[in-house]
Order: C-alpha cells, then structure tokens, then sequence
C-alpha cells in the first residue's frame, strides 16, 4: 500500500557472481528506482566505477503491493573525497548507481 507520503515498500533479492547476498530485506522508496539505489549502497565497493559496473550484481525488487517485480543491474565503488569536503566526511566516499533490466 502506498501511504501518504508517497513511500512504497519492496522486497528485495540480491544476486552477485551466481550468489544469493541476502534476500527478503525490506526497502522502501518512493520509486523504484530510489529503492534499488538504496540496495546498491549495500554492495561492496569496488575500487573504481568501471571496475564496478563491469562486474554488476542483479537487483530484484518485488512491491509488496502489487507484486510487480522490477530487476536492476547494480554496481558500487569507492572513491577519494574531494579536497574541499568537511572533515566529518572522512576520505573516501561510496557511491553506487543501477541500471533497470526490464520489469
């Protein structure tokens, strides 16, 4: 059920490298999109974003609702924090980007 702010919830299963990662946890996005990028911030970092993307693990995401399943490719690295950013921030940052495969 959507609720009123917008917020859908999906379930979600995690395929790398022919491995089940984890499976039935629980996201919530408004979109989803917003939700496998959520997922994809769970991955281990590669070191860099070619290296990442190259060797993608596939998302599924189920809506609790409706059903409907919806399948990314998903991919994180790591990367040095700019000059100019705050201390609290730490060196390195990991980002993380999705692809939709069809749904």
């Amino acid at each position: 059920m959507v609720e009123c702010d917008g917020v859908r919830d999906f379930e979600l299963s995690v395929r790398g490298n022919g491995n089940l990662r984890f499976s039935d946890a629980n996201v919530r996005g408004a979109t989803p999109d917003e939700a496998a990028l959520k997922a994809a911030r769970w991955l281990k970092p590669a070191s860099s974003e070619r290296e990442a993307e190259s060797d993608a693990a596939e998302i599924m995401l189920r809506e609790t609702d409706t059903g409907r399943v919806y399948r990314f490719s998903a991919w994180a690295w790591e990367e040095d924090a700019p000059y100019d950013a705050p201390s609290w921030l730490g060196d390195t940052l990991y980002r993380a980007d999705v692809e939709m495969n069809g749904s």
